[in-house]
């Protein structure tokens, strides 16, 4: 938790001050900014598997100590490399690519760390702690950047490296006791498990999908209020902040609406539900008055959020059962492969096809997300009755049932 703590300050910190250092300081337009950073994200979608199968050869908490290192050379760098557009690409690139890994490879140390009916809950104290931590960072951001200089942006940029090596130096000093893939014969039903089957994949699009409500928070929202409400702009702050708050307030206590299997696809239906229903009411602002408009963001980002805590929690315990114990970080970034073409993705999708499109675009966003959520419960459901039946091709078990070798708590 420490390491995430300080892990996430100094990403607050960089991500707060990155737009005006590289439009101010470096010259770089807001066009080559865009362009670059979903070329760096497409790398990161492409090399995150690859790392994730690191994470199984070498042990998690190896590879995470290394991703921080990584990360922290990249960060420490930039502001001395970075005078162009392709140096900006090249070395946003390498650290998308240690971003995009991190999550799974994080992942699978809290298996290591947990037993199975805690690694939900130690999942959702980790994410508070990010929340906290960009918090805190990004208001240290926005301090430092009251005068802007190019020194001032060196040390916040130099302060975020120095913040990757401290939470490398925590991750070191966890005694995991993590045990790395050997070579040598393994069953044909595990075998096929570990190939990444077209079932891996079928729920990683449907995870991206659910998924889409950082889109919408971070991209889709802020250019909805501004372009076809009647609501101030200031607003968007104000929601921004109410959604961190109810995040570190509730994700834990909303860890245990994903204790088993089955209680993870009941709170990932109604997550759908909770999504569909913020889709709606945000798009109802459209011709809406001031002061309806507010309302109505107002209890459409605490639906959001609500469901944003339910999904979470929910595709934490799906995805630990998906991926089994071998190869365990190679299937969890197979899963989140989902998440990061959100990420790459959803921007454009949520521009074009919903803010565009007006009320039609969000009552069609609604669809999809209740369309994913009836999904993954149904899909879920049965695998989960066919492991608890012990028929062969289930890939989804009980944690209390599924694992014969016990984790530390």
């Amino acid at each position: 938790m420490a390491a995430t703590a300080v892990d996430w300050i100094g990403s607050g910190l960089f991500l707060a001050a990155a737009p005006a250092f590289l439009l101010r300081t470096v010259g770089l337009s807001q066009t080559a900014i865009g362009a670059g950073l979903t070329i760096a994200g497409a790398v990161g979608l492409v090399t995150s598997v690859p790392i994730g199968s690191l994470g199984d050869r070498f042990g998690p908490r190896r590879v995470l100590v290394g991703l921080h290192v990584a990360r922290a050379a990249a960060f420490g760098a930039y502001p001395f490399v970075v005078h162009g557009e392709t140096s900006f690409v090249l070395l946003t690139a390498a650290i998308v690519a240690a971003d995009g890994a991190t999550p799974s490879v994080t992942q699978a140390l809290v298996a290591e760390l947990a037993h199975e009916r805690q690694r939900v809950r130690l999942m959702a104290v980790l994410r508070t702690t990010l929340n906290v931590g960009m918090s805190v960072g990004a208001l240290g951001a926005a301090l430092a950047l009251s005068r802007v200089t190019s020194t001032t942006f060196a040390a916040l940029l130099l302060t975020n490296a120095a913040s990757f090596v401290v939470a490398a130096l925590f991750v070191a000093s966890i005694d995991a006791g993590e045990r790395t893939s050997k070579a040598g014969p393994v069953s044909r039903r595990r075998w096929e498990a570990l190939r990444l089957p077209r079932r891996l994949l079928a729920f990683a699009a449907l995870d991206g999908v659910m998924t889409l409500y950082l889109v919408i928070l971070n991209v889709a929202l802020p250019l909805w209020i501004v372009a076809h409400t009647a609501a101030p702009a200031s607003l968007i702050g104000i929601l921004y902040t109410l959604n961190t708050a109810l995040v570190v307030v509730l994700q834990v206590a909303g860890s245990r609406l994903a204790e088993t299997l089955r209680t993870a696809a009941r709170t990932e239906f109604l997550a759908g539900g909770a999504l569909a229903a913020a889709s709606v009411a945000i798009g109802l602002t459209d011709t809406a008055s001031a002061a309806v408009a507010v309302v109505l963001l107002v209890a459409g980002i605490v639906l959001l959020t609500l469901g944003e805590i339910g999904h979470s929690a929910a595709s934490w315990q799906i995805s630990y059962s998906l991926a089994g114990d071998l190869q365990r970080t190679r299937a969890l970034a197979v899963f989140g492969l989902g998440r990061s073409a959100a990420f790459v993705a959803g921007p454009l999708l949520l521009t074009v096809g919903v803010v565009k499109n007006g009320t039609a675009g969000w009552i069609g966003l609604a669809a999809a997300f209740v369309v994913c959520a009836v999904l993954i419960r149904l899909r879920v459901d049965r695998l989960a009755a066919r492991a608890e039946a012990g028929l062969d091709g289930a890939m989804l078990v009980e944690p209390a049932l599924g694992s014969r070798e016990g984790r530390p708590a």
